[in-house]
């Protein structure tokens, strides 16, 4: 129902016109990369990371980092973990600035992004 009234009023020719303006991704993506994620709601998702040990201040700023790309954006890829701008934390990204823990992160940012797909 929400993608025919954004078609209708996108003014596309076609359906087809439409689909490549928005891009070949789910609607639910596409809005969530227009709207971002809540912030409240992305802290809300890295709260139990965050509360299983003391965190140095790097991690603290990457997490807090990944929180705000979540907000602009809405999705992060996970293999963006490991390139600019998240090799500014430290040159191997996520798996130098969590060593060991990296796939936990990982598994935070697939929780997330099935998220906007489902709701």
């Amino acid at each position: 129902m929400l993608d025919k009234l954004l078609f209708e009023q996108s003014g596309a020719e076609t359906h087809e016109v439409y689909k490549k303006a928005i891009g070949n991704k789910p609607l639910e993506i596409f809005v969530r990369s227009i709207l971002g994620l809540d912030t409240l709601t992305a802290k809300e998702l890295f709260s139990s990371f965050l509360s299983n040990g003391p965190l140095n201040s790097q991690q603290i700023e990457f997490i807090n980092f990944m929180i705000n790309q979540f907000s602009k954006n809405g999705k992060i890829e996970p293999e963006m973990l490991y390139e600019p701008p998240f090799t500014k934390f430290h040159e191997q990204g996520v798996s130098g600035v969590f060593p060991g823990n990296d796939a936990k992160i990982i598994n935070i940012i697939r929780e997330v992004n099935q998220r906007a797909m489902v709701g």
